[in-house]
């Protein structure tokens, strides 16, 4: 009977230490490890880092440039920092866990700041507000198995159709429907990184032929111009539409990490309100360029010198009293163009306002100035 009741001991202890070999080993798996929950297409995201025995640390942003008012025209910044603890995971199948969760604010967040023209509200951590129980996957879990809600949270909608099984660590949180990603840092997953870098110049500055480029002009001296042709920053449609976050883009001579991504009355925000923020428009060749007016994203091709054709004329399309554009631009000769560009209050014509136009014949033949609010 003793040996018996020994061995049931020895039986249960056992047991004891299976069950925690195997909560150590899911915490082993994923500590340190950080989690975002975010859809790859707006101005916000939630990251928690797993810590020892199972307690996270967290933050959320949310951005709403549009939501503004006295004191903050640059918009609101809704976010919080938390902290909790995950409870001992009672294992389903080979790669998949289930876990309790407990969430709370961190301590010192005010409810509400105006700084840098920004307003600052501190809000619940969208994705684990609500979470009392959550489901951890491991890589090598079947696709198959994934719940339907939590696919899209992928951003890999198409390609978790052709793969079988996921490559990544994952949480899922049914009751607020919210998928929160690990992605590995393995080679493969670096090869996978892409940098969208500007688009190679069209104008050839050896054949300048019925052709407009934006310029800057530099001078004239004995019947030649010396132009600046100047080209701007702009990027495939089809790459910027595939960045995703952990890209990158190229601009102003850097590369610059893609860490949010948000459609903002019809331009693209990049890392919005951050030193990293980089927006971008749809010109009207359908390319993107860069929304910001500085000449770090206008890059200089060539300086070419160029005569002046015979029937020359200068468009200019501000208002040299209010410096404000015009309805209708004056028009000018040779002459009067010359004596505006040698005033001595008029810079117009060495920034990037301008606008020239060569003949068939390699002349200058219209030099069309236009309104810039930087001016």
């Amino acid at each position: 009977m003793m040996k018996k009741l020994v061995a049931l001991m020895i039986m249960a202890l056992l047991m004891v230490g299976i069950a925690s070999a195997e909560e150590a080993d899911l915490f082993s798996q994923i500590q340190g490890k950080t989690f975002e929950f975010c859809s790859g297409a707006g101005g916000w995201s939630t990251e928690l880092t797993v810590g020892e025995n199972g307690t996270f640390t967290g933050n959320y942003h949310d951005s709403e440039m549009g939501e503004t008012g006295e004191g903050y025209p640059d918009g609101t910044m809704y976010g919080c920092t938390f902290h909790g603890q995950f409870s001992e995971p009672e294992k389903i199948d080979e790669y998949r866990w289930t876990v309790k969760i407990s969430t709370a604010l961190d301590e010192g967040q005010g409810q509400e700041k105006i700084e840098d023209n920004v307003r600052y509200v501190t809000s619940a951590p969208y994705g684990v507000e609500k979470a009392t129980t959550v489901t951890f996957f491991l890589p090598g879990l079947p696709v198959a198995q994934l719940p339907e809600e939590f696919i899209p949270w992928t951003y890999l909608y198409e390609n978790a159709r052709k793969e079988t099984e996921i490559s990544y660590y994952a949480f899922w949180n049914e009751e607020e429907g919210a998928g929160f990603l690990c992605y590995p840092a393995t080679e493969s997953q670096a090869a996978e990184h892409t940098v969208v870098t500007a688009l190679a110049a069209e104008v050839n500055p050896d054949h300048l032929v019925s052709i407009a480029f934006d310029a800057k002009i530099r001078s004239y001296a004995d019947g030649l111009f010396t132009i600046t042709i100047l080209v701007p920053e702009q990027y495939d449609p089809e790459e910027i539409a595939a960045l995703k976050i952990g890209d990158g883009i190229y601009t102003e001579g850097r590369e610059i990490e893609v860490k949010s991504i948000e459609d903002k009355d019809g331009y693209l925000v990049l890392n919005a309100n951050t030193d990293d923020e980089v927006i971008l428009f749809e010109s009207i060749d359908r390319n993107y360029r860069i929304a910001k007016f500085n000449d770090n994203t206008w890059l200089e091709l060539a300086t070419v010198t160029v005569p002046a054709a015979e029937g020359f004329l200068f468009l200019d399309g501000i208002d040299l009293h209010s410096g404000e554009t015009l309805l209708h631009p004056t028009v000018h000769n040779l002459t009067d163009f010359l004596e505006q560009m040698k005033s001595s209050d008029d810079p117009g014509f060495d920034i990037r306002n301008v606008e020239v136009v060569i003949d068939e014949e390699g002349k200058l033949a219209i030099i069309k100035r236009f309104y810039v609010s930087w001016q």
